[in-house]
């Protein structure tokens, strides 16, 4: 019994102990497996974290290099679900705006109208902008990883290195911050004056300095135009004076050999030697009307009637003294005798000019011509059509004209240019070469003898000017007589008031006044010709005053005569040209002669402001 129980609680124990085992072999075993799924969650989060994180790293290294590149095209980003999302998208708002601001500041820097160049400390050209580029003729390309020496005149480019060494070496720099004029040098080696502004900063601790420049040749050009037009207002100043003076001269040459004729009458020899003089003194006097129109003056003359085929010949004979000998010219003139009623310097500067802008039309041009012609035209309906100026309530058509052709084998018009082309400042000529106003001008002119101008022209086909000008059957021959020899004396004895501060044209015109059977009062300006009209008003039936003189002129003194006697004829007579004669009322009853006074048409004036009845008779 003893020995069963033994049995049976061994059997127990080992039952027991067995148990135990298989209890802490499970648990092992569940612990062991409780490790591997610990395992794996902590692998799977450390995937999506490295995955995540990775994501991040990829989006901000994109951004960074769409940052760099400054390219427009919008940044697309993988889509990010946690907290880095926010580190991203801010990293990514702020690439987005150094961006904008960077495509800003490259917008300003070419749309600048100024060059903007930027080297190193060695000189090489960094980068440039489009003005850089069209004031140069370079490429950024071509500029970039160059001297900035390529861009300067040669004699400059020591003085360049130099002061680059001295700032380098020293920190000072003469020229930085400092506006100045330099030189610069384009492409094709032209040369040109610019304005150079530098200034300095540092980019990843190296010198980097910035040039602002500015091509200043239209500035200059426009600055010897004004020098230029300042110089023919001075000559015309200039030349208004000296005709004055001159004219005064000639006045009294003209008037003694009017009057030594006439005390000549019993010595016919000498009369051959007095017109000569007289021809001389007339030809001095056309002297001075033609520097007066070089200076752009508009001269006082009258219209006469004159042989426009002479007159074509006279202005081409002096417009071919500068013309090139390479350029041929041909001159054809029909043999019939073209007569016309014009201000003659006025039409013959006309030609002349229009002849200049011919052979300027040329350079360049392989084949280089130039040819005139003079013909009669008669008007047909389509050329009254094309000219409707010449039909107005003020003046019909004549029945022929004068048709004077210019033609050039230049480079031509296009249609655009040939609609401006008589617009005043309107020029196809280079800043400095042509004021625009020539061919304005000759339009104005033509128009004003009652003509009328046209132009033919195509590009590459050259250019032909055509200029018609009314015909009359009136010989100039006759004309010129008429208005040069008629001499009109007085019947009735008028007395006439006589104002000049020049003690010869008063010494002589009174001496021919009085051979001419008028009575003179005589003063030397206007201060004292206002003193003689008030001590003598009664007597006094005309004034033949200067315009310009010492303490009182004359139209001041008329004015304030006609507050007195609004209708006392004045003649007025100039040296100067038609603007100095300028009143501040409308005065009626008044003639304007030009100096030298020619005796012939002194007296018919006169006559003809004492006696107006007869004038309209």
């Amino acid at each position: 019994q003893g020995h069963q129980l033994r049995a049976v609680t061994e059997q127990h124990l080992q039952h027991h102990l067995q148990q135990r085992i298989i209890d802490s072999l499970t648990n092992q075993t569940n612990i062991k497996l409780m490790l591997m799924v610990l395992l794996l969650l902590i692998l799977f989060f450390f995937a999506a974290f490295y995955r995540s994180l990775m994501n991040t790293i990829q989006a901000l290294k994109q951004a960074a290099r769409h940052m760099k590149q400054s390219t427009s095209d919008p940044l697309t980003l993988p889509p990010i679900h946690d907290e880095m999302s926010d580190v991203v998208q801010s990293f990514h708002n702020i690439s987005e705006a150094l961006t904008q601001v960077n495509r800003n500041m490259e917008a300003v820097i070419e749309g600048a109208v100024y060059g903007i160049v930027s080297m190193d400390k060695a000189g090489i050209i960094q980068s440039c902008n489009s003005a850089c580029e069209e004031i140069f003729g370079y490429t950024a390309d071509e500029l970039i990883g160059q001297n900035v020496t390529l861009l300067m005149p040669e004699r400059f480019q020591q003085q360049h290195l130099e002061g680059l060494h001295r700032f380098l070496s020293t920190g000072q720099g003469r020229v930085l911050g400092h506006p100045m004029e330099v030189a610069g040098i384009r492409k094709d080696g032209e040369e040109f004056p610019l304005e150079l502004s530098i200034t300095n900063t540092e980019v990843n601790q190296q010198p980097l300095f910035i040039g602002m420049l500015r091509d200043t040749s239209a500035h200059h050009e426009l600055e010897n135009q004004l020098r230029h037009a300042q110089k023919m207002d001075a000559i015309g100043a200039l030349v208004g004076g000296v005709a004055h003076n001159f004219n005064n001269l000639l006045a009294g040459i003209i008037g003694k050999v009017y009057l030594a004729k006439i005390k000549s009458k019993n010595n016919p020899e000498l009369l051959p030697y007095f017109d000569s003089i007289d021809d001389i003194s007339n030809q001095a006097a056309d002297m001075v009307k033609q520097l007066l129109t070089f200076a752009h003056k508009d001269f006082l003359q009258d219209k006469q009637v004159t042989p426009f085929h002479i007159l074509t010949k006279e202005a081409y004979k002096t417009a071919k003294l500068g013309i090139p000998e390479n350029i041929t010219t041909s001159l054809n003139i029909c043999d019939e005798a073209l007569n016309i009623l014009c201000d003659s310097s006025q039409i013959q500067q006309i030609i002349m000019n229009m002849i200049n802008n011919a052979r300027d039309a040329l350079e360049g041009c392989e084949k280089q011509q130039i040819d005139i012609s003079l013909e009669r035209y008669q008007p047909d309906i389509f050329f009254l059509r094309d000219h409707p100026e010449l039909q107005s309530e003020h003046q019909t058509p004549a029945t022929a004209y004068a048709r004077l052709t210019i033609a050039d084998s230049g480079q031509g018009m296009d249609e655009a240019t040939i609609a401006r082309i008589f617009e005043p400042f309107f020029t196809t000529k280079e800043v400095g070469k042509g004021t625009g106003l020539g061919l304005s001008t000759a339009f104005g002119s033509i128009t004003a003898h009652g003509g009328a101008i046209d132009v033919e022209s195509a590009p590459g086909q050259g250019t032909t000017f055509n200029i018609y000008l009314p015909l009359i059957e009136e010989s100039a021959e006759t004309s010129q007589r008429d208005h040069d020899h008629t001499i009109i004396a007085s019947t009735q004895q008028e007395t006439i008031l006589l104002v000049d501060d020049e003690e010869i044209v008063i010494e002589t015109t009174r001496d021919v006044l009085l051979s001419l059977g008028y009575q003179v009062i005589t003063a030397n300006h206007g201060r004292a010709g206002l003193e003689q009209f008030q001590q003598h008003e009664q007597a006094i039936d005309l004034i033949l005053t200067d315009v310009v003189m010492p303490v009182m002129g004359g139209v001041e003194m008329v004015e304030q005569i006609r507050q007195h006697n609004a209708d006392l004829p004045v003649i007025f007579a100039t040296g100067y040209d038609r603007g100095n004669v300028q009143f501040k009322h409308e005065i009626s009853n008044t003639t304007i002669i030009s100096k030298p006074l020619q005796i012939g048409e002194l007296s018919r004036t006169i006559h003809a402001a004492l006696h107006p009845e007869e004038a309209a008779s």
